[in-house]
């Protein structure tokens, strides 16, 4: 279905860039998945950290930001040459809840997290008490950690919904495009260097931010009420999911348009993955029929040459599916990873499948009794996955497994 747009993680490898804005795809082939090798094991009871997996120009990063309850006391940052070397954080005093991680044209390495300082900041109701921002270059020196966000006493952590944690896009200036809310406003911050501008995408409020830059548009997908229902703030039970853009670097920023049809059901996990040539992929997780039980994984591609949505069929799930994440490569497959429960077990079953030629490929279990897993495609780096899973010994075990991705050659 068409919809119009305007309605709306050491591997030292060469890099390869993406097609510009217009050109043809490459064809890719995938090969066989790795077995799954064990990078670093931490004993003792804890949830498992929220992992990002990120791939520069050349290296590919693992973060692990602190969860609460979980083991880790602070950040662990690994390198994916699977024997679980170190990478020293921006700071000591950062405890890097909900990292997430973008790359740089330049192989730069853009991070931002929120902090929770105060007794009503809870990463899981989305409140946090401050949104910083990092970048650490190609020689691995970091930059100065800039404070995005701090909460103040005019927001209401308690009732309402206060500062959520961030996330972030890097545009080809290798400038990075940081979008957070308080109290529901939607906000960007454009940061240069030691520069830091902020403003609101209007007036415009939202949950579950999500960017991507294509070209030299911003764009943010959001959850938000459905268009032909008013119900209360935050959407309600019955939630659509949004897009504003930006063709300034964030100075401006167009009407929001819903993208794609209406449907029943509440939508979240997020995710905006810029394709090659001017693309954009978004993926949700939405509940069927105010069934919070029941849901399906939802697609829109953004045609570059159509500038219009292209909505493909849903992806059937089992209930009570989570961990929803994408990764697009420079043929434009999406790949994506979740985890549902394994039959008969308790414990997560780790679920792999990739969209490409206009359809959705059988999932695959990549791992009985997995959680958390995180994944990144790199130019021309293999495809990554992670996950954590609790060993028989009460070990937190955390594995990476990989799949080649060759281009084929034109004939």
């Amino acid at each position: 279905m068409r919809f119009p747009a305007a309605s709306l993680l050491l591997l030292l490898l060469p890099f390869a860039a993406s097609p510009a804005f217009g050109q043809v795809a490459p064809q890719c082939e995938y090969g066989e998945w790795s077995e799954p090798t064990r990078i670093v094991s931490l004993e003792g009871e804890g949830a498992p950290a929220y992992p990002w997996i990120t791939a520069t120009s050349s290296t590919s990063y693992l973060i692990l930001g602190v969860e609460p309850d979980s083991l880790l006391t602070k950040p662990l940052w690994l390198t994916s040459d699977l024997q679980g070397r170190t990478v020293e954080p921006p700071g000591e005093r950062f405890a890097m809840y909900r990292p997430q991680a973008a790359a740089g044209s330049n192989g730069s390495l853009h991070v931002v997290w929120a902090e929770l300082d105060s007794l009503f900041a809870d990463v899981v109701t989305n409140r946090v008490d401050e949104v910083w921002y990092a970048m650490r270059d190609r020689e691995g020196l970091w930059s100065e950690p800039v404070l995005i966000q701090q909460r103040t006493d005019r927001e209401t952590p308690l009732w309402g919904f206060g500062t959520s944690y961030g996330t972030l896009a890097v545009d080809r200036l290798n400038r990075a495009h940081v979008i957070f809310s308080v109290n529901l406003v939607l906000r960007h911050a454009l940061v240069t260097d030691d520069t830091v501008i902020i403003s609101p995408l209007g007036s415009t409020t939202g949950l579950y931010p999500a960017a991507a830059v294509s070209g030299d548009t911003v764009l943010v997908a959001f959850t938000h009420k459905r268009p032909d229902i008013d119900p209360p703030p935050g959407g309600g039970l019955n939630t659509h999911i949004w897009i504003q853009r930006s063709l300034d670097a964030g100075e401006t920023w167009s009407e929001p348009s819903p993208v794609g049809e209406v449907y029943d059901g509440r939508v979240h996990e997020v995710s905006a993955v810029a394709g090659p040539g001017g693309g954009v992929h978004l993926v949700w997780a939405q509940g069927i029929q105010l069934d919070a039980r029941r849901q399906v994984i939802r697609h829109a591609f953004l045609d570059p040459e159509l500038d219009e949505w292209l909505e493909s069929a849903p992806l059937d799930v089992q209930d009570n599916f989570w961990h929803l994440r994408a990764a697009s490569d420079w043929c434009g497959s999406l790949h994506l990873v979740y985890v549902e429960r394994c039959p008969g077990d308790s414990w997560g079953c780790v679920q792999y499948t990739r969209y490409s030629d206009a359809a959705w490929t059988t999932p695959i279990t990549l791992l009985e009794r997995g959680w958390a897993p995180a994944i990144s495609t790199g130019s021309p780096s293999p495809l990554l996955v992670y996950w954590w899973q609790r060993g028989e010994e009460n070990q937190n075990n955390h594995f990476v497994t990989n799949v080649p991705i060759q281009q084929v050659p034109e004939p």
